[in-house]
């Protein structure tokens, strides 16, 4: 059978077509009329001769009026929740809290604070790191003084942390600016989105008083300031 690809005639590998890209441009000229309910539109493509002339109403041109900061992305962080394995609340002037993901269950890195991490909270401050959006931006920020409060972050697939640096804007006690890791411009998150970050270590102690199951108590004894004392034994039933 014959071969209908196309060689080089040297190597014998075939030669594939080169691909050009293609350009596809809008442009929004005048109002059609006098009260700028209309505007005049053209569309022309790399692929295809001629002209195509229309008119867009008022509101889909408005969309079009996006500054950059309208477009950029306002997350101080990409990471997703689920991706994180580890992070590290570094308050100005406190030890360090690092949380660790295990298999079942967040829990405090070595050496912890002594006692167990609550899991619902550790969940519900890292979800609000990572989902915490500004409301503008700074370019070029050169906050004075130390972070109140480092952020470090690592998830699977990132080789290095996002390191997220938390300062306090002068005339803006609801707000803080956010650094991430190399960049200049600064993120203006509002305190409410972010507090659980700058919560003391305790806030994130595991709640659970006993955790003994129910099953498993035999006695249970009861001391009033009265001196009143109440006894309760758990008696299993005699088997004949």
């Amino acid at each position: 059978p014959s071969d209908e690809s196309e060689t080089d005639g040297e190597g014998g590998n075939a030669q594939e077509p080169e691909l050009e890209p293609t350009f596809n441009t809008l442009t929004i000229g005048a109002p059609e009329d006098l009260k700028k309910e209309r505007y005049f539109g053209t569309f022309t493509s790399s692929q295809s001769e001629g002209l195509v002339v229309f008119t867009i109403s008022k509101s889909d041109v408005e969309k079009f009026d996006k500054s950059v900061d309208d477009l950029r992305d306002k997350r101080i962080t990409p990471l997703k929740a689920s991706d994180v394995k580890t992070f590290t609340i570094a308050m100005s002037g406190q030890e360090p809290i690092r949380l660790e993901c295990g298999t079942e269950r967040w829990s405090f890195a070595d050496p912890g604070p002594g006692y167990e991490a609550d899991d619902k909270q550790v969940t519900q401050t890292l979800e609000a790191i990572v989902n915490a959006e500004a409301d503008a931006f700074t370019a070029h920020a050169k906050p004075a003084g130390q972070p109140i409060a480092t952020i470090s972050i690592t998830a699977t697939g990132r080789p290095e942390p996002d390191v997220l640096r938390a300062f306090p804007i002068s005339d803006q006690d609801d707000y803080r600016l956010v650094l991430r890791n190399n960049e200049t411009t600064g993120y203006h998150v509002p305190l409410n989105k972010i507090d659980k970050a700058f919560e003391p270590v305790l806030a994130l102690r595991d709640r659970t008083v006993l955790d003994t199951a129910v099953q498993d108590v035999t006695m249970v004894t009861v001391n009033h300031p009265d001196g009143t004392v109440y006894a309760f034994e758990h008696v299993l039933p005699v088997t004949p």
